[in-house]
């Protein structure tokens, strides 16, 4: 296979990641500027929940694994790509499968419940009641 073609492809990807990346910096900038700082890089490292950590790296670790056990059997001939692609395949599931177990819950905390819920849906703002 001739890879010649793949170098024009490579350098157009960083060329367009470079002005991607000076395209955010800009803005980031203007929105610190304003003050709307919070929440322009999403949750520190600080703020994330052990729990979703730990549950992200054991799903990651379970995919790898699964991956490289079902890799072994593939003829042999093919066994090393197989392998390869079934890592890329089970580690992108399970990091799915986490985001989607994140979102679930945050949204879980977020929603009101209960009577407080039921008495803050019938009231209107604080604007709007002339506090």
């Amino acid at each position: 296979m001739d890879f010649s073609v793949f170098v024009p492809i490579a350098f157009f990807a960083m060329i367009a990641y470079i002005v991607k990346v000076m395209a955010q910096t800009r803005v980031h900038k203007i929105m610190a500027e304003k003050g709307e700082v919070k929440g322009l890089m999403g949750p520190s490292p600080a703020e994330a929940d052990p729990a979703f950590t730990s549950l992200k790296w054991g799903l990651v670790l379970v995919g790898a694994g699964m991956a490289v056990l079902l890799g072994q059997l593939v003829p042999s001939e093919s066994r090393g790509a197989a392998t390869w692609g079934l890592v890329f395949l089970f580690v992108g599931a399970a990091l799915l499968i986490s985001y989607r177990i994140e979102m679930e819950r945050s949204q879980q905390e977020q929603a009101p419940t209960g009577a407080a819920a039921s008495k803050n849906a019938l009231e209107p703002p604080e604007e709007e009641r002339g506090a």
